[in-house]
Parts: structure tokens; sequence; C-alpha cells
């Protein structure tokens, strides 16, 4: 018996390999035909798609940059300086809303114009309009540009994604017309607006609210302060900003399911602790600002809880207020940082630690409580990788802090007091976008610092834990030996 014929005594036919029959080979080849993923070069492929969201975010933020520093971005028609336009630039890709200049007097109607595609941009994600842009222009998505949108959104799988992108677009054109309609009902009878430049406003403002940007038109850096006292207005606001908040896969699972018991258990997770934390945040800002002439005890007792509300859901994400932050008190600023670091849902247009990583760990330290093995969510396992990559975000967060707000509390001059530098340093983190008015008050390089937070609070907790999660699926061959550990 040779080695020729494998053993089984029967000689092989001339030119016949040991490997696949030839056979299968054509039905490959068919098979290959139906397959609508175009392959990415070697070299695209063996970028990795954090650096491309971080990539493309960058490259947007420059090119706005350039854009809001030429004079026809300007009400003036002067060169606006680099460092402010960086700033703006940042803070509007960011969805954050921090301002060093007035959005309503200092920029011209093309420069309001910039910003809005640039929330948009920011909001929406880049790779979402790349996708739907390559698919309205007959072109094919690569695998690499699918990659890429699912680390956008936090997804596990490819596939689909066209479909998902076109549908993430309809519902935020949805979403923002038909909250620009409501708007302009109530701006057109603004008489500090104007019925000319309401539809205008009201199409900014549902951009900015639905992104959660917080930029606004209203005027001498005073936010929603005018609006007040039109529930109409705060109601259409919020009627924006927690579609955004919340995150598209979640409200599409929810309008899928349309049941509780239904719902995925990461939906189940996001609506119940959103549930619990606005009114938590809203009753704790009332009974703390319920007596201060400055913010909530201006307004009627109605009013006052209207606003606590709207609050409650803005300091999560949007960064709209009605009452001037500089004048709150230091308990409540020091009550709101808490929701600001938690900040949205996962894959939303917020920012922040997320609900979800809050979720995983409020269920692991159940779990230790109860001495159980495993974090447990409504009859669901959380596995032990999400947890370890909750932990990382939440001290990287931390971290990210105490070394940012020593920096901006040396960079702000002006300001004797800590806590208001600690809050607006948070709030570049979050990003969320409220101010007692230290962005304001910065020197040169305070500004370019604070828009180096604002961009790694965009993109900053998103790609780690993104870059967490593959690590975390990559299974060690090694194991070492157990140790005594004592905790606690």
């Amino acid at each position: 018996m040779s080695r020729e014929d494998g053993g089984t005594g029967k000689a092989r036919p001339p030119g016949r390999s040991r490997a696949l029959p030839e056979t299968i080979l054509p039905v490959r080849r068919r098979a290959a035909r139906h397959i609508q993923i175009k392959p990415a070069p070697a070299r695209i492929r063996a970028v990795n798609p954090q650096v491309t969201l971080i990539g493309g975010f960058l490259l947007i933020v420059v090119i706005g940059t350039v854009l809001l520093a030429l004079p026809f971005a300007s009400e003036t028609g002067e060169f606006t300086p680099l460092v402010d336009a960086l700033f703006t630039s940042t803070s509007a890709t960011g969805t954050v809303g921090l301002v060093v200049v007035d959005t309503a007097t200092h920029w011209s109607p093309a420069g309001e114009a910039v910003i809005l595609i640039l929330m948009q941009v920011g909001g929406l994600g880049f790779m979402a309009g790349a996708i739907v842009l390559f698919l309205a222009l007959g072109r094919r998505v690569s695998i690499h540009q699918r990659r890429v949108f699912q680390e956008s959104l936090a997804l596990r799988q490819i596939g689909g994604l066209p479909g998902l992108a076109r549908r993430l677009l309809i519902y935020t054109l949805v979403i923002e017309g038909v909250g620009a309609a409501l708007l302009y009902l109530e701006f057109s009878n603004d008489p500090s607006i104007g019925s000319t430049a309401a539809w205008w406003s009201a199409v900014f403002h549902a951009v900015s609210a639905f992104t959660g940007s917080g930029f606004d038109l209203m005027g001498d850096f005073t936010s929603l302060s005018g609006q007040a006292t039109r529930p109409l207005v705060l109601l259409t606001m919020m009627f924006m900003i927690i579609p955004g908040d919340l995150g598209f896969m979640v409200v599409l699972d929810a309008l899928r399911a349309r049941r509780f018991r239904k719902l995925a258990t990461e939906t189940k997770i996001v609506l119940s602790l959103n549930f619990a934390l606005w009114p938590i945040a809203a009753l704790g800002f009332l009974m703390l600002e319920f007596s201060n002439e400055l913010t909530l005890g201006a307004f009627s007792v109605p009013h006052r809880v209207m606003n606590a509300v709207f609050h409650a859901v803005t300091v999560r994400n949007a960064g709209f207020s009605t009452v001037p932050f500089a004048e709150v008190g230091t308990l409540a600023l020091m009550f709101l940082m808490t929701f600001m670091i938690i900040g949205a849902a996962s894959a939303s247009m917020g920012g922040g630690i997320k609900v979800n990583t809050v979720g995983a760990l409020l269920a692991a330290m159940r779990a230790g409580l109860l001495g159980r093995p495993n974090a447990e969510a409504f009859g669901r396992t959380i596995p032990n990788d999400r947890i370890y990559v909750g932990i990382t975000l939440l001290m990287l967060y931390i971290g990210w802090i105490f070394i940012a707000a020593p920096i901006m509390f040396a960079l702000h001059a002006v300001s004797t007091d800590f806590i208001p530098s600690l809050f607006d340093t948070i709030s570049a983190l979050g990003p969320i976008g409220l101010s007692t008015g230290m962005p304001r008050e910065l020197n040169e390089a305070g500004k370019v610092f604070m828009s180096v937070l604002m961009f790694v609070g965009r993109l900053g907790p998103l790609t780690v834990a993104l870059a967490l999660l593959r690590r975390s699926a990559r299974r060690s061959l090694r194991r070492y030996p157990e140790c005594e550990l004592k905790i606690g």
C-alpha cells in the first residue's frame, strides 16, 4: 500500500487533490454571485473601525472649524477666531451645546446652517449618512463600512445594516419634522422671534433637541429661559429629546413588541431605569431649587413643576435650560452631576457612561448582595464580560473627571469656586451642554482643552467599550491559579 492511495487500497486519479471534491466548487461559485457585500481591499480591512469613527468625526470637526472661521459664517462678515470656531464645531459635532459666542447674534444664517448640519451629522452618525448616500448612488457597501456602522450603533451583527440605516434616517426625519411643525405653531405667535424667522428657528431647535445638541437661537446665552412659562414649547422639546435619549434600537424594539414582557432585556433595562431616573431628577431639582428666587422660585408652582420635569429630561442629554445655571445652588449642581454622568442609553444621541452600563452594574451589585454567582436582570443572565466593561468604563470616566476638573479650574482664572468648574467639566465630558457660564471665561488654552474633552466625551467611552468587547471575545488559552484576595 503506497501513500498515494490514502490507505484505502485504491489508486487516486492523477491530478485529484486531497482537498474538497470538485463537485462542491461550482456550488460555491454560484453562491458567491448572490453575495451583496463588496469585499474590502486588504489595506482598508486592516483599519480598525474605532480608528475610522474617530478619524471621521475629527475630519468633520476640522471641516466645520474652517467653514465657521470664514467671514460668510459670522453676522459681521469678519473672520471668527480659529479657537472659537474650533470650540463651536466640536460642540456641535459632539452634540454638546457649550458655546463661547452667542449662537443667535454672532453667526449669520449661513453659519447657523453649518452648525445645524454639524449637529445632524454628529447626532445621526456620519457612517449612517454615508451608507444611505452610497445606497442612493447605487454603490455597494463594503464589509469595512458595515463594520464601522455596526460599531457606531453598538450592534452585534452586520446583517441588514443598509435597511437599518434607511429606517434610522426615516425615524430621524419624522421626529424632527413633527417637532419642527409643532414648534413653528408656537414660535410664529412669539413676538420675540417673529413670524418670518419662526420656521428657521423651529427647524433649528428641532434638530438641536432630537440630537441632544442644546444649541439655541434665543440670544444672550439665555437658552430657553424665555420659553419657561410656555408648557407646549417645553413638552414639544421633551417629545424630541426623549427618543434621542432612548436610542433608535430601543424605540424600534418597543414599537415592534408593544408589550413589556415581549421586549428585549436591554430595552427593559433602558426603559425601567429611565422611568426611575426622570422622576427622581425632577423631584430632587424641584425640592432643592423650589425657593430659589433666581431659578425655579421665580415661577408659579405649576410652572416650577413643569420646569423641574423639563430639566430632569434635559440634564442627561440635551443641555437646554430655562433657568440660569450660574444661579443654581451648589447642592443642586452636585445633585445633577450624578445624572449627567449616567447620561443616555447606548447607541443613542447622548453620552455619559450610559444607562445600560448602570443597569449592568446594579445587577452585579444585586448579585453580590444576594450571594449569587451571576448578574441577572428580567430573567436573563448578563455576561461577565459586560460587567467588566461596565466597571472599566466607570473607572475611566471617573479618571477623566479627576484629571480634567483640576486643569479646567486652573484655566478658569475668574472663578474661585471649584463646583462650577467641576459641573462644566462633567457637562463637556457628558456631553450634556448645561453650563454655569464657564466656557465664555476661558482663555485660548482652556477653550482648546475643553474642545478635547467634548471630543473625548462624544467618542471616547463608546470606542473604548467596543474595543474592550472585541478583545473580551477572544478567549485566552491561559488560566492562572486562583489567589486569595481580601475585598471590603
